[in-house]
């Protein structure tokens, strides 16, 4: 096709050379047939493409955690909302904000064809995008917060109750019979998390979902600490509870103990 438009323009800038009225010197056809000749076409789309390439490659490798959104064609001023809500969410300590990007589906599949650990995040990526990325460490939590600041900007409040994802139901007669909120009440219509990568690892939307939930490490140092202090928290509860007379009392009762322990078994051997 560029190669046919390319000697389209040849063609008009000879006829331009032979005719008595050049087409060169018209400034509308002229600058056509000269930007066609020229083969300027072919070089922008190749540039953009590898500048784009180049970044979503970045993006895949040097990211700590990655949300993809698919989006049903937000506006420019929609996108800008969620980068403000983004913006005013308070990000907690530990964490590095995260980014947004648009995404152009074709290329990124591209970029992530080459990343062989990841290669299964490419069935994710279909139609407009939008990826919120941190190439930092970032609490669980942050997760959460982020996924209900893109609802909160795009005006999608789930019901009361509800939650995500939606339970299977047993039967078709419990399907047809179910009065509670709907399966699609539940998604934003305008944008949906379709999955993500948090630390190397392709996951679903409720993966992701449940990632968010997850206690943070502080949390989990101190579950630690409690579980491995518990068993040295006993033992000096019962010392403290021998103190003095009661710790000599203890003694004397194992000692007693042991006492009548050896001398049944002296008449035993007698």
């Amino acid at each position: 096709m560029k190669s046919s438009l390319a000697r389209l323009g040849a063609q008009l800038l000879d006829m331009s050379a032979k005719s008595n009225y050049p087409i060169a010197q018209k400034p509308g056809i002229g600058a056509v047939a000269a930007f066609f000749a020229s083969d300027q076409s072919n070089r922008k789309y190749p540039e953009r493409k590898a500048y784009l390439t180049d970044k979503y490659t970045r993006i895949l490798t040097q990211s700590n955690c990655i949300l993809a959104f698919q989006h049903n064609n937000l506006s420019a001023a929609e996108i800008k909302a969620i980068r403000v809500g983004l913006m005013k969410t308070k990000v907690p300590e530990g964490s590095k904000p995260m980014k947004l990007s648009v995404i152009r589906a074709g290329v990124m599949s591209a970029a992530c064809n080459k990343q062989e650990s990841i290669a299964s995040f490419d069935a994710l990526l279909s139609g407009p995008m939008l990826f919120l990325h941190s190439d930092g460490p970032l609490l669980p939590s942050y997760i959460t917060q982020v996924l209900t600041q893109v609802d909160k900007a795009t005006g999608f409040r789930p019901p009361a109750g509800s939650a995500f994802p939606p339970r299977p139901f047993e039967s078709t007669e419990a399907l047809l019979t179910h009065t509670g909120p709907s399966v699609f009440s539940m998604v934003n219509p305008r944008v949906f998390c379709v999955g993500g990568i948090v630390d190397g690892k392709v996951m679903g939307p409720e993966a992701i979902r449940t990632v968010g939930t997850l206690p943070g490490l502080k949390e989990l140092q101190a579950q630690v600490v409690g579980l491995v202090g518990s068993p040295a928290s006993q033992i000096s509860g019962v010392l403290g509870m021998a103190s003095g007379g009661q710790l000599n009392r203890v003694l004397e009762g194992l000692k007693v103990k042991l006492e009548e322990e050896q001398g049944g078994k002296k008449e035993e051997g007698a």
